[in-house]
């Protein structure tokens, strides 16, 4: 399976948020984990907000 230029290897973890498969990425030539948020109304502003700080905390980028 293909999500944009990742190629899925097998899901690593799910929550309430989404999904956390591990990929590969041919641009980085590396593994690396891929979190999908999961679609439907529950999503809130809040929680795309979250899930914005959250994969900036990932990559060490500060939102102050």
């Amino acid at each position: 399976m293909r999500i944009l230029d990742y190629n899925i290897e097998q899901e690593i973890g799910r929550g309430g948020m989404g999904v956390v498969y591990q990929a590969y990425s041919p641009a980085l030539d590396r593994k690396v984990a891929l979190k999908v948020l999961l679609e439907g109304s529950f999503l809130s502003e809040g929680a795309r907000e979250r899930f914005h700080i959250e994969a900036q905390a990932t990559v060490g980028i500060s939102t102050a």
